[in-house]
Formats: C-alpha cells, sequence, structure tokens
C-alpha cells in the first residue's frame, strides 16, 4: 500500500492509480476484517470511499467507477447495521448516502431489525440543507 500512496504523491490526479489504490485498499480491508482488525479495515474502507467519490467527481459517465461506489456503500451500510445488531450505541447519524439494506432505506432496515440490540435508538439523518416541510 505504501508504493502506491506514494505514486499518488508523484501524480494524485492519475485516475488509474487512485483506482487500483482504491481496490488495493478495499481488498486488504476484507483481510484485515477477517483478522479482526476493525478499526485499520474502517481507515482503509473510509480511504477507498474518499477515491471513488473523488473519481466519480471526475468522471460522473463511468459507470465502472460508479457501480464501485456504490457497492462500497452498500457494504458500509450492511456494516453499520450489523453493529448495530452486536453493539449498544446512544444515537445513530446518517446520511442519505447511507446505501439501502436488503430493499429498504437504512433506517427502515434499522428499527425493523429484529436482532438490533436497542431497536428504540435514536436515528439522525444528517442533511446539507434543511428542507421547510420537513421541520
Amino acid at each position: 500500500m505504501e508504493s502506491l500512496e506514494t505514486l499518488l504523491q508523484v501524480d494524485p490526479q492519475s485516475t488509474d492509480w487512485l483506482d487500483e489504490a482504491g481496490n488495493y485498499g478495499s481488498m486488504l480491508a476484507e483481510v484485515l476484517r477477517a483478522l479482526g482488525n476493525q478499526r485499520e479495515a474502517e481507515e482503509l474502507d473510509k480511504a477507498a470511499i474518499s477515491r471513488l467519490t473523488g473519481l466519480v467527481r471526475k468522471d460522473g459517465g463511468n459507470v465502472g467507477w460508479q457501480r464501485k461506489l456504490a457497492l462500497a456503500y452498500a457494504e458500509d451500510a450492511r456494516r453499520a447495521l450489523d453493529m448495530l445488531c452486536a453493539e449498544n450505541f446512544d444515537a445513530v447519524f446518517f446520511d442519505l448516502t447511507a446505501a439501502p439494506v436488503d430493499g429498504m432505506p437504512f433506517a427502515v432496515a434499522a428499527r425493523r431489525s429484529s436482532a438490533a440490540v436497542n431497536p428504540l435508538i435514536p436515528l439522525f439523518l444528517l442533511q446539507d440543507h434543511v428542507r421547510r416541510r420537513e421541520v
């Protein structure tokens, strides 16, 4: 991973290197997650999502990058729901980019999950602006 990071410092605009770094980071995160290293896996996932987001912004017509980004968000939302079923949290903050889980919006999936530790956990949707009709 260090050599890819070095290449990205040399040419941070290279879409090929950004794509490869995102792919490699996602694969390494899966390995770390399987070994029980959740914290490092989450950091690599966040970096991969950030890189994919940048690639989609550069070329919104690239269906391959859009698909990878959608899959990364879906996996992230599924992991979040799994965490709600395994641990007790005080609240959940999420945004509109949270992917549907099993065909349901994230908030609905969190509420309907029979395995959730706290099924009445407060859910807060974060948005970039307020809509008058939603206040």
